[in-house]
């Protein structure tokens, strides 16, 4: 459910899960807890709970974004508008010079003696019109003025064979001059969607019918991890069935899930190491020696245990796109310097920027800070391309010299961008 307006938690039994990447660009949901401040936009992916208003309509935060955004475009002096400024006092003067010529002419004939004869023309009056058409043919050249848009037409319409949205000839005039591109990274070099990379089982007894019941404890749950993890299972194993059991979620910090009665009852719970703790679950010293590295790199573990017997664990990231590393290389060949720019903790902008190799790269920056960025990258009239998806993007690409966003970004980014 999308939470409708800016506020506080006001009641709530344990923690919330909000997922905020429309706002920040975290991949992951938020915990929150009694008395934290919600915004409008996020959507929550755990329990119910109650909220006190506090800002609503023009004070709401993703409202304040819309205005910066607002700002930032009133910055920007495209091309067009520059020449709309010259055309607006070009054509009139260029009409004014050509009538001062067939003047300047037509007195020249009246006051020069033998001046028709020297040119050796005909008629003085045809000369003088013949002189302020050849003015307004110089000042106005018509190949020109058709091979722009021409070249426009054909460029846009090249661009859109390749999926790509170019909204009118500035942003093909200023591209060519970009030095610096600047990405977003949740939806823009990964996909966006938390996938399993890897499942590892510790204790491999009744492999199948542990499979089948995750899969449908995960069923019973609509956050993210739950839903990758339901994804991986159906993708991977073909002997998955309904199996009816009580799920119980624990907020912040996983599921369980029971079935069966008596000494056939089994209990298995999935989540943090903190849940494993919490019911006296051991993790070898290897296992978390295991973990460790992927957890450095921005990773979500998910451990499973049952019976209160640790049985193994899934390995969560969002996956970077198949085609990152290419298109990078290519701006890099381009003499384009790639920045990443993202609003997600730092261990996972390490470990994209080093599997991208991205020498620059910002991470834990709100809306407004990576405005500031994009402000700082463009001084001096510096030209810098802003890529995006999200709502947390928008400032940014609109105070970039070109924005851009992805395809499969919000309407609001769409439309505040140059190319989608």
């Amino acid at each position: 459910m999308r939470i409708p307006a800016d506020g506080i938690i006001d009641h709530i039994d344990g923690y919330a899960l909000l997922n905020e990447a429309i706002l920040t660009g975290e991949s992951q949901p938020v915990q929150k807890k009694l008395l934290d401040e919600i915004f409008s936009g996020s959507i929550n992916e755990g329990s119910g709970f109650q909220m006190k208003v506090t800002k609503t309509g023009e004070d709401c935060r993703i409202q304040q974004l819309t205005n910066c955004v607002q700002r930032a475009l009133s910055k920007k002096i495209p091309i067009s508008n520059i020449v709309n400024t010259v055309s607006k006092y070009f054509t009139p003067g260029i009409c004014v010079l050509a009538i001062l010529t067939f003047t300047l002419w037509m007195i020249c004939f009246q006051h020069i003696p033998d001046l028709e004869n020297k040119l050796k023309i005909s008629s003085y009056i045809q000369f003088s019109f013949q002189a302020s058409i050849s003015v307004l043919c110089v000042a106005c050249p018509c190949a020109i003025g058709l091979a722009i848009p021409l070249a426009i037409m054909i460029s846009t319409g090249v661009a859109a064979k390749y999926g790509l949205f170019i909204k009118g000839g500035p942003p093909i005039q200023i591209l060519y001059q970009v030095k610096k591109m600047v990405f977003d990274k949740t939806g823009t070099l990964t996909i966006g969607i938390p996938i399993v990379e890897f499942l590892v089982t510790t204790n491999g007894i009744n492999f199948e019918e542990n499979i089948k019941f995750i899969y449908n404890l995960v069923s019973n749950s609509n956050h993210v991890l739950s839903r990758a993890i339901k994804k991986f299972c159906e993708q991977k194993y073909n002997f998955l069935c309904k199996i009816n059991l009580e799920v119980k979620e624990i907020t912040g910090f996983g599921l369980e899930g029971y079935y069966g009665v008596n000494i056939n009852r089994r209990v298995v719970k999935m989540g943090k190491e903190d849940l494993m703790k919490m019911n006296d679950v051991l993790i070898s010293e290897k296992i978390k020696m295991d973990v460790s590295i992927p957890c450095t790199e921005g990773a979500t573990v998910v451990y499973v245990s049952v019976n209160s017997l640790l049985w193994g664990y899934f390995i969560i990231r969002d996956e970077i796109r198949s085609d990152a590393y290419y298109t990078l290389h290519n701006l890099k060949l381009m003499n384009i310097k790639p920045v990443m720019l993202t609003g997600d903790r730092m261990e996972t902008a390490n470990y994209v920027a080093k599997k991208l190799e991205i020498d620059e790269y910002y991470y834990n920056k709100s809306p407004e800070e990576k405005c500031d960025i994009i402000t700082d990258l463009t001084k001096y009239g510096k030209k810098v391309a802003m890529v995006g998806d999200g709502v947390n993007d928008i400032i940014a690409i609109a105070r970039s010299t070109v924005g851009i966003s992805m395809g499969s970004g919000s309407d609001i980014t769409a439309e505040t961008a140059n190319v989608v």
